[in-house]
């Protein structure tokens, strides 16, 4: 495997990496390469979203329940407020 070195990145781009990086809990390293692989189709392997996957599936019936239940009043339609 090669190594490749980036010069000239400024400050506020390398904050935006360091961020991005932080907030996907990755490596610099394997973010940039990751971004590589996508633009260049070698290796590009799907990306994974930092969003709420890891909770989709895990509410039992109750916790889903309740928390229908908790939206149920902002779900109702007010027909005299839409004439």
């Amino acid at each position: 495997m090669g190594t490749l070195t980036i010069r000239g990145c400024d400050d506020a781009l390398l904050d935006e990496i360091r961020r991005e990086s932080r907030d996907r809990t990755e490596s610099i390293n394997k973010l940039v390469l990751e971004a590589l692989e996508a633009k260049y189709g070698r290796g590009a392997k799907p990306r994974r979203h930092p969003d709420l996957d890891s909770l989709s599936g895990t509410w039992s019936e109750e916790d889903s329940a309740c928390f229908e239940a908790a939206l149920a009043d902002s779900r109702k339609i007010e027909s005299e407020a839409w004439k």
